[in-house]
């Protein structure tokens, strides 16, 4: 499984986002949507948009 941001990640995570906002909660960047946490330090970290 090849380890990048495709554009249904990147879609997820602008949606993520947007609910997030909706809520008023504090939206952050996800490491990765659809695997593990385990696998999710291979790809982008955890981030809060401040």
């Amino acid at each position: 499984m090849p380890e990048q941001i495709t554009d249904n990640s990147l879609s997820f995570i602008r949606t993520l986002i947007k609910e997030r906002r909706q809520k008023g909660g504090v939206p952050f960047f996800v490491s990765s949507p659809i695997t593990t946490e385990e696998d999710s330090r291979s790809t982008l970290s955890v981030q809060p948009i401040l």
